[in-house]
């Protein structure tokens, strides 16, 4: 199966992150939670960043409103003073059969140029 990059995003460090405790009780199982996810309601992405890719998207984003490279990201943070100390980058991935299905609904820009990972029966 493979899996391609939906786009980068910049998050606040999950490990400094405070829990959001009325979110506990939404867990299948409460003990197995983990401040990382990709909802940036989860695992918080800062205000700045978010405002980044509000109202028309900038040509940096994709129509999921997330960075086409993290170069782009950090290049725009760095244009608009926004510190990105502390910060910690990731890269989204789906299976290619969801990505195909984003790109029926949003068009040719959902996928990156990013990694594409291969993965094997069991992984």
């Amino acid at each position: 199966m493979k899996r391609i990059c939906l786009g980068f995003d910049l998050r606040l460090n999950a490990n400094l992150q405070k829990e959001n405790t009325s979110q506990i009780d939404q867990h299948l199982v409460p003990e197995l939670r983990s401040p990382m996810s990709a909802d940036a309601g989860v695992w918080l992405e800062p205000g700045e960043i978010a405002a980044l890719t509000k109202g028309i998207l900038p040509d940096f984003a994709n129509p999921l409103h997330l960075a086409k490279s993290i170069d782009l990201l950090v290049d725009a943070c760095a244009k608009t003073g926004i510190s990105t100390s502390g910060l910690w980058g990731l890269f989204l991935t789906s299976f290619e059969s969801n990505v195909i299905a984003l790109e029926e609904r949003f068009g040719p820009d959902i996928s990156t140029t990013g990694p594409q990972i291969y993965l094997t029966a069991g992984s």
